[in-house]
């Protein structure tokens, strides 16, 4: 009876383990930054990354991203959502316009409107 008490204690421990990693590891997979897509300007001068900041859980937003860079100086970011019905993102969620002087940023959700976000250029003159 002793044994088998011992070996019921046991194997609860070994699961509480198992399942205490897994949702370890989970939570890491749903919270780490992840660039989605890059966009280059014309010139090659500026540089516009799309990254998901955290991915949904279950049926939630997505939060990101976008990061205005020139050249390794990182310029400019935009925090925000995508209402996507819980799926993953990728470079269909977002449409880049270069301009002369700024960057046009459509974000694009299954369960949103499109969100426009314009960043212009900082030149130090």
């Amino acid at each position: 009876m002793k044994k088998k008490i011992g070996s019921i204690i046991l194997n609860t421990v070994a699961i509480l383990i198992i399942l205490s990693f897994a949702i370890n590891m989970g939570i890491n997979y749903i919270t780490r930054s992840t660039t989605i897509s890059q966009s280059t300007s014309m010139d090659g001068v500026y540089t516009l990354d799309f990254v998901e900041t955290q991915s949904p859980t279950f049926f939630s937003q997505s939060d990101v991203c976008i990061v205005l860079k020139r050249g390794n100086e990182e310029k400019q970011e935009f925090y925000t959502e995508i209402a996507n019905d819980g799926k993953r993102l990728d470079q269909n969620n977002w449409k880049v316009i270069w301009n002369e002087d700024r960057v046009t940023v459509t974000l694009k959700g299954e369960e949103q409107d499109d969100q426009v976000i314009v960043m212009k250029f900082v030149t130090n003159k």
